[in-house]
């Protein structure tokens, strides 16, 4: 056996040395070289083909030519800039079509190619004629008369091959910068029926990315067919996937399983020319689902997200118009906290959209409506439970709305929408609250003084023309108002209260809060001016006694400005009464109170 293998070893060496031997005068020809390769690069590009120097051609190991300065131009055109420029080709040809007098290529790598795109719609420029667009047309004939499993079986089997390029650039015509640039990649594809795989590293608006894609029936594909397509992009600021089925040309239409993941949205927004960046709170996105749908308009569903910590599910459309990219659909969180999204949403939405000079283009801008619902969520200090909400999100105005959530042991319902700052769009603030715990709202608000310890609601309305929800509460004009029932009026005794006040002078409110004493109600109504609620109502009855008081309260810098009376609670059929138990004035801020009594009431005998 092994004087075999030394026959047949000895018989392929002098097969090989004999068909070199009758290539010679082929390949010792370099125009003719330089002519048969150009042919076959035009067979298969439709585009005229020119090689500026003779190449250089080695025999061993392999068959193989180098060649400068190429060029792929339209035909009839002359004078026009060429298609593609390639600085050095270097092709490996088939010796035994070499026997033939034919250049078969093998493998071709193109270094330093340049191709100019008319836009940046063209992936690529289109072929005008050729060997492939033959074999693409042909299988769209195929298509045409027999069902898409009968046509696979009779695709064009050209053998292919493998080309490679390095340091490539696409550029756009007309265009100030380059589309892609240092384009690094291989394409294998043995034959035009079988399947091919593309792996490249190219740089995209400054940002290095990697790409491997790869089909069953490329040629399924070019020809408009649905065929099989995994694609998936890897780069420092984000990675994504793809796999299922697509058709690219025509009406395009992907459907299957995608992935994205960043933890840099910010810098990838902007790489991409989305105009989301002044979401800086947000860190890191990911994203899961089945994708299907156009181009223009896909459909997620089966979606998992992930927002910085917060986790969720549910299904989003996605429309892409002209420079505007609109969102859409729902989704149901774990845990969100709607302070750290609203607040950047406003600026996206209010944000300038002109063009500014000297700028090409403007950046795309989505616009929102999603459904939400959390099991937990939080408003600024405010904890809240079992969300359904609703936010929009588009130029110059968002709307929130908490449609229904539990809050403070009772029930809470929000409306916020926000204009553009002038009076023909005006902003709104609406929150009610029923049936909340009083002491866990004062909690919340940094109250610690006549505090009810009761179940009652609350209502805030404000209107305004703001951009911001600051500005619409240091702006804005509305009302104010809460009802708690019968129960404890806490951190207030009001026996050592009086006492105090008789006495005169200055005390803080915090040194009568030792007990609570008992209420049959608590109300408050209130107008609310440009940061500012004017008390008009805001009475207690308590142990037969009737507490009220007026005046204002800053919410700028939690001030108080109020005078009140404790005075015999009124009976049935009776006149107010005259006499006053206690006068006083509130002063200082909402947390740290103090009284100053005023006049006869409090001077004692």
């Amino acid at each position: 056996m092994a004087g075999n293998r030394w026959i047949w070893s000895a018989v392929l060496l002098v097969l090989v040395a004999v068909s070199l031997a009758l290539a010679t005068p082929y390949i010792a020809s370099t125009r003719l070289v330089r002519d048969r390769i150009a042919s076959e690069l035009s067979a298969w590009s439709g585009y005229k083909v020119e090689i500026g120097s003779p190449p250089q051609i080695a025999i061993w190991p392999r068959l193989s030519a180098v060649l400068d300065d190429v060029t792929f131009s339209e035909w009839g055109r002359p004078g026009t800039k060429p298609v593609a420029v390639v600085d050095r080709l270097e092709v490996e040809l088939s010796a035994l079509a070499a026997l033939r007098g034919e250049a078969e290529f093998t493998s071709a790598k193109f270094v330093r190619p340049t191709l100019t795109t008319r836009n940046t719609a063209e992936a690529a420029p289109m072929l005008p004629s050729g060997r492939l667009r033959s074999a693409i047309q042909e299988t769209r004939s195929l298509l045409t008369r027999m069902r898409e499993e009968t046509a696979r079986n009779q695709l064009p089997g050209d053998a292919f091959g493998r080309i490679s390029v390095e340091d490539g650039r696409i550029l756009v015509d007309g265009a100030r910068a380059p589309l892609l640039t240092h384009v690094d990649g291989t394409l294998e594809w043995p034959s035009l029926n079988q399947s091919a795989t593309v792996r490249a590293n190219l740089v995209w608006n400054g940002e290095t990315f990697r790409l491997e894609a790869s089909s069953a029936a490329p040629l399924l594909l070019l020809a408009g067919a649905t065929a099989p397509l995994s694609l998936g992009v890897e780069a420092p600021l984000a990675k994504a996937s793809f796999a299922g089925k697509a058709k690219l040309a025509g009406p395009a239409y992907l459907q299957g399983a995608t992935t994205l993941s960043t933890d840099a949205f910010g810098r990838l927004a902007d790489w991409s020319g989305v105009d989301i960046s002044r979401i800086d709170r947000v860190k890191s996105v990911s994203l899961s689902g089945d994708l299907s749908g156009s181009l223009d308009r896909m459909k997620l569903t089966g979606v998992t997200v992930q927002i910085n910590a917060a986790k969720a599910s549910g299904a989003l459309d996605l429309a892409v118009g002209a420079g505007d990219i609109s969102i859409a659909g729902s989704l149901a969180f774990d845990r969100l906290a709607f302070d750290q999204i609203i607040p950047p949403l406003v600026e996206f939405s209010q944000a300038d959209r002109t063009r500014p000079a000297g700028e090409e283009s403007v950046p795309a801008r989505p616009s929102l409506d999603l459904r939400l619902s959390a099991t937990e969520a939080s408003l600024g200090q405010l904890a809240i439970s079992d969300v359904a909400a609703t936010l929009k999100v588009g130029r110059d105005m968002l709307a929130f709305n908490i449609l229904d959530a539990a809050a403070l042991d009772g029930g809470l319902q929000a409306d916020l929408r926000l204009g553009n700052g002038s009076s023909a769009s005006p902003s709104r603030l609406g929150i009610s609250m029923t049936d909340i715990d009083g002491k866990a709202l004062a909690s919340v608000i940094g109250v610690n003084t006549f505090v009810p310890e009761s179940r009652g609601s609350t209502s805030l309305d404000l209107t305004g023309a703001a951009r911001t929800l600051d500005n619409l509460i240091l702006s804005g004009e509305g009302t104010l108002s809460a009802d708690f029932r019968p129960g404890k009026l806490s951190n207030f005794d009001l026996t050592t209260f009086l006492d105090r006040a008789k006495k005169g002078g200055f005390f803080p409110l915090a040194e009568h809060s030792s007990r609570s004493v008992n209420t049959d109600g608590v109300v408050m109504t209130a107008t609310i001016s440009r940061g500012v609620a004017r008390i008009q109502k805001a009475e207690a009855l308590i142990e037969g006694k009737r507490l009220w008081l007026s005046g204002i309260a800053s919410y700028p810098d939690k001030g108080l400005a109020l005078t009140g009376n404790i005075e015999p609670a009124p009976t049935a059929g009776s006149q107010r009464p005259v006499a006053l138990e206690a006068s006083f004035f509130v002063g200082g801020s909402w947390s740290a109170p103090f009284i100053s009594p005023i006049g006869q009431a409090a001077g004692g005998d």
